[in-house]
């Protein structure tokens, strides 16, 4: 991150997408985002382009991925200890129950980027 400083609006960023760990963007901003009704305060919170920011931040680390599931933008917390050392990821996303889960690998031939492959499958849960 360029700056690395722990501002409160990171600090809730970090808190919610602990607790949840695929959120939509949706959940997101209603959790995250300042509301205001008629000009009276109904949450508190940043502003939208806060958000935006802090979540191009943390993909940039590698320590959030972002998919669309259902048509909807969806953030998954990285899984991996060592996300930011492999370059390589792989998403699957479970058509049945729409569960998220993300594995590191690293590529065989040099890759200039981080490659994302999404998966429609069944996870492991819903084989049972």
């Amino acid at each position: 991150m360029t700056a690395s400083r722990i501002t409160e609006s990171r600090r809730r960023f970090v808190e919610y997408i602990s607790l949840h760990p695929v959120a939509t963007f949706t959940e997101l901003r209603n959790a995250l985002v300042l509301r205001k009704e008629k000009k009276k305060l109904i949450q508190p919170g940043m502003n939208l382009a806060t958000l935006y920011r802090i979540i191009e931040a943390f993909k940039e680390n590698r320590l959030i991925h972002e998919v669309e599931v259902q048509g909807e933008r969806t953030i998954v917390l990285c899984q991996s200890i060592h996300g930011a050392e492999q370059s390589g990821v792989i998403i699957e996303i479970c058509a049945r129950c729409h569960s998220v889960h993300d594995s590191h690998f690293s590529p065989k031939a040099p890759v200039l980027e981080s490659l994302t492959i999404q998966h429609l499958a069944t996870c492991n849960a819903c084989s049972r």
